[in-house]
């Protein structure tokens, strides 16, 4: 049970750099440069929020920092395929 206490705090700070990141969006909706740049913040902090978790977990390598840059990079490619507006949403 301590084990799933000891990151509780790790992933509300995670929900919540999405979750603004996601209402960012929503408030900035008809400026598309807002929009574009709210998507690279998530996605920089998104990268920061994973090393820093990685290391105070003492489980940090360059493996991991690559694969949340590939994930951020992946989401922020399909946030901006629909800020670009190629679906019309």
């Amino acid at each position: 049970m301590a084990a799933k206490t000891k990151h509780t705090g790790h992933y509300f700070s995670l929900i919540l750099i999405l979750g603004l990141g996601l209402l960012g969006l929503k408030v900035a909706y008809p400026n598309r440069i807002l929009e574009t740049e709210i998507a690279i913040l998530t996605a920089i902090f998104y990268v920061i929020w994973g090393i820093v978790h990685h290391h105070q977990n003492h489980s940090l390598n360059s493996k991991i920092v690559i694969e949340y840059i590939l994930i951020a990079a992946l989401g922020m490619a399909v946030l901006l395929f629909f800020i670009a507006g190629t679906f019309g949403i």
